[in-house]
């Protein structure tokens, strides 16, 4: 799953750098130019000016906190892969990323939540401004200061400056657009 979120934001940050006009500069590239700050690494991120990024589309992305655990309930995650669902599932989650599991087994069904880092982010950020998702991959959802929905993936939404991606499946098929949505619907809600 996260090997093809990561092949769906590169190929939407592909498809904004084949937006470039003829003087090879994207919408991004031109804001770059003149004074919006932009972002090569997390630190150059951190040091963005919190008027960049508070509005989730402008500027450069920077590194969400908290507890991506504290996002769902076993309950609500339940609503999608049904009874027995538990934390883990992954062996220990790294930090900024929380996954539960239908008893420890991810193939049964799981659910990830993710605050993305500043690099993924900016695609996501970066194809949204530029409205250059493809439509066959990715579509929009109104989540947010703005999301998508990467088809056979996930959904990542922008909020605070930062992203977040929640993601999973249930015997190995994709909880899809609906579902998905609806359980970023209440993530977004606690975000903050």
């Amino acid at each position: 799953m996260n090997h093809t979120r990561t092949m769906l934001l590169a190929a939407a940050a592909l498809t904004v750098l084949g937006a470039c006009g003829s003087d090879g500069k994207s919408s991004a590239d031109s804001a770059s130019s003149a004074g919006t700050p932009t972002a090569a690494s997390p630190a150059a991120a951190s040091a963005a000016a919190p008027e960049s990024s508070a509005g989730g589309l402008g500027g450069a992305a920077v590194q969400l906190g908290g507890d991506p655990c504290a996002l769902l309930t076993v309950p609500e995650i339940e609503v999608a892969l049904g009874s027995g669902v538990e934390q883990g599932g992954f062996g220990e989650d790294l930090a900024g990323r929380c996954t539960y599991s239908v008893g420890g087994d991810v193939g049964a069904g799981v659910v990830q939540i993710i605050l993305e880092d500043p690099l993924e982010c900016n695609a996501v950020m970066k194809a949204l401004a530029a409205d250059s998702l493809d439509g066959i991959n990715a579509v929009r959802v109104d989540l947010g200061d703005g999301g998508l929905y990467a088809k056979d993936s996930d959904v990542v939404f922008t909020t605070g400056g930062g992203c977040v991606a929640v993601g999973g499946s249930k015997a190995g098929v994709n909880l899809g657009h609906d579902m998905l949505v609806a359980l970023a619907t209440k993530v977004a809600a606690r975000v903050g």
